[in-house]
């Protein structure tokens, strides 16, 4: 089987390269961590890496709530599993995190990160509505 399992979350689009690189190499080796979380500014987080999910691990964590980095983080550690913790990084939920997302994307090198999301928002943001997505 695989040594460990990666999971994020789709609602973070144009994130660094680097997190997920950081994520395995917590993961990695005999001394490598049991749980990598990279928390997000709202208080969720956007990948999850494990190296085991014990049965019940997740049931009755808040989902989608303020709390949900911390009470996830309280929940592996008392389950004795070692955790690591990226830096923090940011989510679309609120038109406030688009228009972040845009600022990102319209950088040099953004379109880049998330080539798919630049061209569907430029289809929502060209005037008149088009379909045509602006490459």
């Amino acid at each position: 089987g695989a040594e460990f399992v990666v999971a994020i979350g789709a609602d973070s689009p144009g994130r660094p390269a680097q997190r997920l690189e950081q994520v395995v190499r917590s993961l990695s080796g005999a001394d490598g961590a049991d749980v990598a979380l990279g928390p997000t500014e709202d208080g969720g987080y956007d990948i999850i890496g494990l190296r085991r999910c014990p049965p019940g691990l997740f049931d009755d964590i808040p989902w989608s709530q303020p709390v949900t980095f911390e009470e996830s983080k309280r929940r592996f550690t008392e389950r004795g599993m070692r955790v690591a913790v990226l830096e923090k990084w940011w989510d679309v939920d609120e038109a406030e995190d688009l228009d972040r997302l845009r600022e990102l994307l319209d950088s040099e090198g953004g379109r880049a990160r998330a080539p798919a999301t630049a061209a569907a928002l430029s289809m929502v943001d060209r005037p008149g509505g088009s379909t045509s997505p602006q490459v």
